[in-house]
């Protein structure tokens, strides 16, 4: 692999009712060639990687209610090997939860199609 680099960073925030916490994480490498040297051609290239991920929570609890809500996002795209065979993905998901009282909870959580 000739250049490979990877980050991360979290942050977090906590006082008497509420928090707050943040993640993202990145991953990239230039990758390597799939074909052997004597058999490649025109059209092999590095198998690469960029990776991109972050999520998000926050909380809010005053002793009588809580409040919680969360999302997450992920994104990867791929070389593998040779230009016309490129792939990524992505995904992510929000959600929260309410508890307005004791023995009472809603809960949300949404996925992309």
């Amino acid at each position: 692999m000739r250049g490979r680099a990877s980050y991360r960073a979290v942050r977090n925030r906590a006082s008497r009712a509420t928090g707050r916490w943040a993640e993202a994480r990145a991953f990239h490498t230039d990758g390597f060639f799939v074909t052997p040297e004597e058999a490649r051609g025109a059209i092999d290239e590095r198998a690469g990687v960029r990776f991109a991920a972050g999520a998000l929570r926050a909380s809010y609890n005053d002793g009588t209610r809580r409040v919680s809500l969360r999302g997450d996002v992920l994104a990867e795209e791929r070389a593998s090997g040779t230009a016309p065979t490129r792939n990524s993905a992505g995904s992510g998901c929000a959600g929260g939860c309410i508890e307005p009282r004791e023995n009472a909870r809603f809960f949300a959580s949404a996925f992309p199609p």
